[in-house]
């Protein structure tokens, strides 16, 4: 049977952990906080999915440590993706390694040091941009192939979300401001946390027959509002 570890069992780590599950695959979510594997197995996972799963093993790091497994989820925040999934590939390395986006929080330096490592593994690594996926995204793709509609011309990707639905299923959190999501510096924000736009642009771009990126042009728009903050918005 596949195993998997799901390290992280905040929102995603149990969305992750319950798509495995629905794969009959062996599951394990570790976390370094006791209260938030006994939230996951009192209140977010029976409350979304009907019932505790209790073939779902829950773990501290130090009860898994070393122990391979096939697939390995990453789903914490951001700025610790790298230094997990690093440990991940120099220890036991999976089959599969799947890191929840963003890949990181604004690096280069550590994001350029992580490839490298990637690309010298056996192991296979994912960033879970799962929007690509999608079969409105696929429809598009279709739509936008067609001969009959001429040599494309532009290119625009825009994705909206309040705060609204992240925090139900963050309910733990008394807001956005509890936890990596509003700031950029954590890997949080329009540009990070919510980059599927960003994404969606550039693979809509590959798959379109354009290729990758040759230049970026950037403008930032500040907007102070209540309750005296600032935040940014990117183009």
């Amino acid at each position: 049977m596949t195993t998997v570890k799901v390290i992280g069992a905040g929102s995603i780590g149990n969305h992750l952990a319950h798509g495995c599950r629905q794969k009959g695959w062996d599951v394990t979510i570790v976390d370094l906080s006791p209260e938030a594997l006994e939230r996951t197995k009192n209140t977010i996972y029976p409350d979304r999915y009907g019932a505790w799963d209790p073939e779902i093993t829950l773990a501290s790091p130090n009860d898994v440590e070393r122990r391979p497994f096939d697939i390995v989820i990453v789903g914490t925040p951001p700025a610790t993706h790298l230094s997990i999934a690093t440990t991940e590939l120099e220890t036991t390395p999976p089959r599969l390694l799947l890191i929840e986006k963003p890949l990181s929080h604004p690096d280069s330096e550590a994001i350029k040091q992580f490839i490298q490592k990637a690309e010298q593994s056996p192991t296979r690594v994912l960033v879970a941009y799962n929007q690509r996926h999608k079969p409105n995204t696929h429809k598009f793709l279709e739509v936008a192939s067609s001969p009959s509609l001429g040599k494309l011309t532009g290119l625009s990707s825009h994705m909206l979300e309040s705060w609204d639905g992240i925090l139900k299923a963050h309910f733990w959190m008394g807001s956005e401001k509890d936890s990596y999501l509003a700031f950029s510096e954590q890997g949080g924000g329009a540009l990070l946390e919510h980059s599927h736009a960003l994404n969606l642009f550039l693979y809509f771009a590959a798959e379109l027959g354009h290729g990758a990126a040759t230049r970026v042009n950037a403008s930032m728009d500040w907007v102070n509002h209540e309750p005296a903050a600032t935040t940014a918005t990117h183009r």
